[in-house]
């Protein structure tokens, strides 16, 4: 079984602030999620669809059987207008599926063939404080003998594979100053110390970066940054792990996708 996941920043919309009706970038979105070929997909960012499409509608766009949204319900973003949401898109049966509450926003746990439980999440943005808090309280989703996938945005690092940030100050020194609070915050590495702790294995140790892509205001030759993971139990046997980083995923969103096989 293929399982992805995919920040597709700000729903496919253009920012936070547009009223268009449809995302801008969904034509790229879709292809994107189309040239992944995975079974099930974790689409993190999605950013108004709760408003703007039913679950029928999502999985029309997309060619899947069965669609979950949900809001993060974080009042921060809410109080930013920002309507961020998770959207589980899946051609195999799902089981269990709800929303589930991880301190200050949503989750999404779901039960899919062969008894795998899959998380998605989008860990805050700004407080690794805030972040560890987070996964404090999805613990209760984590059996380690139950086989369990753990995918999505983690806004953090792992202390093994801090990146090399010079490019970045030498291209735009501005927005890398303003930004350069928060990158030190995901440097603390203590969401990845925590997911370990409770049994869990980082499915690509080498640590691919999968941000930015040329969407994002600051361009680089390549991704610098590891934002998005998978972690797994022991009991979930994970193979094939890659970023793909093809011409459409330049073009879909500021992320790379994650993508993996469970056998």
């Amino acid at each position: 079984m293929r399982i992805a996941g995919y920040n597709i920043m700000s729903g496919g919309f253009d920012g936070y602030e547009t009223t268009s009706p449809v995302p801008q970038r969904l034509p790229e979105v879709k292809l994107a999620v189309q040239e992944l070929g995975a079974d099930v997909v974790g689409l993190v960012d999605t950013f108004r669809w709760d408003e703007i499409f039913t679950t029928d509608e999502i999985c029309e766009h997309f060619g899947y059987r069965y669609a979950f949204c949900v809001n993060l319900g974080d009042d921060r973003l809410t109080e930013l207008g920002h309507n961020n949401g998770l959207t589980l898109l899946s051609n195999v049966e799902l089981e269990d599926v709800r929303s589930v509450r991880i301190a200050t926003r949503n989750a999404i746990s779901a039960r899919v063939r062969g008894g795998l439980r899959l998380v998605l999440v989008y860990l805050d943005d700004l407080s690794e404080d805030v972040r560890v808090s987070q996964v404090k309280a999805l613990a209760p989703e984590i059996d380690s003998s139950v086989p369990t996938v753990v995918v999505g945005d983690l806004n953090s690092f792992k202390a093994s594979d801090l990146p090399d940030l010079s490019g970045v100050y030498e291209s735009a020194p501005v927005l890398a100053g303003a930004l350069a609070p928060i990158v030190a915050d995901m440097q603390r590495g203590e969401v990845a110390e925590l997911l370990e702790s409770l049994g869990l294995q980082d499915a690509s140790p080498a640590g691919r970066p999968t941000f930015p892509t040329q969407l994002f205001p600051i361009k680089l030759d390549e991704p610098v940054l590891r934002l998005d993971y998978c972690f797994h139990t022991a009991s979930a046997t994970v193979r094939d792990f890659s970023v793909p980083n093809s011409e459409i995923f330049q073009k879909a969103s500021d992320h790379l996708p994650v993508v993996f096989d469970v056998v």
